[in-house]
């Protein structure tokens, strides 16, 4: 792990990033401080439609329930988790996964 060691920390954070982003409350993450769905706070029908408006783009991600929060959360973190798990089982695969995505 030691050459690789910047990119082990940077998905780390980036898996924690998702994980905040996913179940603390608004204004920190996404989360509705009363329901904590993931839920437009600013329109009901963004909400109907599936989507939360961000940072000025509607983006498709509304969680409505315990279960739906728990996949988001394991979905997106599993993500880093995936590109993060060869550098510790073996570095040469690592290089080859990257070079291959570039």
């Amino acid at each position: 792990m030691a050459p690789y060691w910047k990119i082990a920390i940077a998905q780390l954070f980036c898996m924690v990033y998702i994980l905040v982003l996913t179940f603390a409350d608004w204004p920190v993450g996404l989360a509705h401080p009363v329901s904590k769905d993931i839920v437009d706070m600013d329109s009901v029908e963004n909400t109907e439609r599936g989507v939360i408006y961000l940072n000025g783009v509607d983006r498709p991600v509304v969680a409505i329930g315990g279960e739906s929060l728990l996949c988001l959360g394991v979905h997106g973190s599993k993500f880093q988790w995936a590109g993060l798990r060869p550098i510790f089982e073996n570095p040469s695969a690592a290089t080859e996964n990257l070079l291959h995505k570039l």
